[in-house]
Order: C-alpha cells, then sequence, then structure tokens
C-alpha cells in the first residue's frame, strides 16, 4: 500500500472509531486519550517536512512551522494535565490546541496538497475523538462538573467540546467512502 492508501485508511479507521466507539463507551478512562494525542503528534510530524514543497513563502512556512511546534508541545502537556487529573488547565490546553489546530489549517487549506489535505483530517478527527470522549466522561460524572462553578476557559472549553461532540461524523464517514 502505498502512502496516499495508508492514510486514507488510517482516516477511515479513524472515523469508524469516532462514529463506533467514542458515543457507546461507558465511561473515559485517562489512558484512552493518549492514542488521539499522538495523531495529532505524528500527522503534525508527517506535515512539517512537506511544508518546503507546497509553494509557501518563506514566512509562512515559519510561521506554520511555529505553530506546528507549539501544538505539539500543546497536545503533550494537554495529556499530561489529563493523565493528571487538573481537568480544569487540561480543558484550557484543549482549547487553545483546538485554535493551533485551526490556525494551521487555514493556513494550509490553500495548499491543494492531497497528502497534507489528508493528515489536516486526520488531526481533526482525532481533535473531534478527544472531544467526544471528554463528553461522554462529563456526561457520566454530571455531580464532579456540578461541584464547582467554571472559569471562563473551562466554559468555553465545554462549548468547544460539546461543539465538536455533536458532530455527525457518520456524514464525513460517508463523503470518504
Amino acid at each position: 500500500m502505498n502512502r496516499r492508501g495508508m492514510l486514507k485508511a488510517s482516516t477511515v479507521a479513524g472515523l469508524g472509531a469516532v462514529g463506533g466507539f467514542a458515543f457507546t463507551a461507558p465511561a473515559c478512562n485517562k489512558k484512552d486519550l493518549s492514542g488521539w494525542i499522538v495523531v495529532i503528534i505524528a500527522d503534525y510530524g508527517e506535515i512539517k517536512p512537506l511544508l518546503p514543497q507546497l509553494g509557501l513563502s518563506q514566512a509562512v512556512i515559519d510561521r506554520v512551522t511555529g505553530w506546528i511546534d507549539t501544538a505539539v508541545s500543546v497536545a503533550k502537556k494537554f495529556d499530561d494535565a489529563y493523565q493528571r487529573g487538573d481537568f480544569a488547565t487540561a480543558s484550557t490546553l484543549f482549547l487553545n490546541l483546538g485554535k493551533l489546530i485551526t490556525d494551521i489549517a487555514t493556513e494550509l487549506s490553500a495548499t491543494d496538497n492531497r497528502i497534507v489535505e489528508l493528515l489536516l483530517v486526520g488531526v481533526q478527527i482525532a481533535r473531534i475523538t478527544i472531544a467526544s470522549l471528554l463528553k461522554v466522561q462529563g456526561d457520566n460524572q454530571p455531580q464532579m462538573a456540578a461541584r464547582r462553578s467554571l472559569s471562563r476557559s473551562e466554559g468555553d472549553a465545554v462549548a468547544e467540546i460539546n461543539r465538536l461532540a455533536s458532530i455527525d461524523v457518520g456524514k464525513v464517514l460517508k463523503a470518504i467512502q
């Protein structure tokens, strides 16, 4: 299987995982998210060496490289905070990661490079899956959320998690099959 075929198969598998287990999982335990963080890190690791081949100016390459480096760092910090049970910090980091993911995807959307597009889809699938798992966990533990009021950042993160978790991935899956 060539690289393009592998990326498509990975994307289809990721979407199947989102549709297949994220909404039926009884609860989310801490180790569930690390694999999806690895997807984000690996996909950005594949994109970085492709940047000089995309016809982008050096300034854009430098900006996107900086965002990717920051996104990888934030993703690792998110996973660490989540593993420690520091959900306030994790929620803020998840929100920050989402902004970086959006900035990178927006900047690279004009490149018209199929491999880069597939890798960006993989990052978005990981983000949606993480949000879906977090939502399931939150829905299964409403008493924890009710114990304290949320900061503005945490409230924004909860809104983003709910938005991402409500995406109809079945339509996405049908579009790529």
